[in-house]
């Protein structure tokens, strides 16, 4: 069910409406708000190119994080893998072990 929810972001109000709770709505719309603040004080620019600046900088972020998650993927591929090659290497020993156990 579709859930609106009144925030405010740099001093404008915005109807959002979607599938996620409200705490979560405002925590995003915080957020968004935080970091346009933090773009048009340094800078003093207008609210549009501030929006697009923060827009930009929080797709950075994100993609910075999918590419951090696929890092980490993949080395717990490489983890798991090794894992895997470890047991069998194990196993393989213990064979060994037990053969040369039952020709004494």
């Amino acid at each position: 069910m579709k859930k609106r929810t009144v925030v405010t972001i740099c001093d404008m109000e915005f109807s959002l409406i979607g599938e996620e709770n409200e705490e979560y709505t405002k925590k995003v719309a915080e957020h968004v708000d935080k970091r346009m603040r933090e773009v048009s004080s340094s800078v003093g620019i207008s609210t549009l190119d501030a929006a697009v600046l923060t827009a930009i900088n929080i797709a950075d972020d994100y993609f910075r994080q999918v590419d951090s998650a696929e890092n980490m993927r993949s080395q717990l591929k490489d983890y798991f893998d090794e894992l895997s090659r470890l047991k069998d290497e194990n196993a393989e020993l213990k064979r060994e072990l037990n053969k040369l156990r039952n020709t004494r």
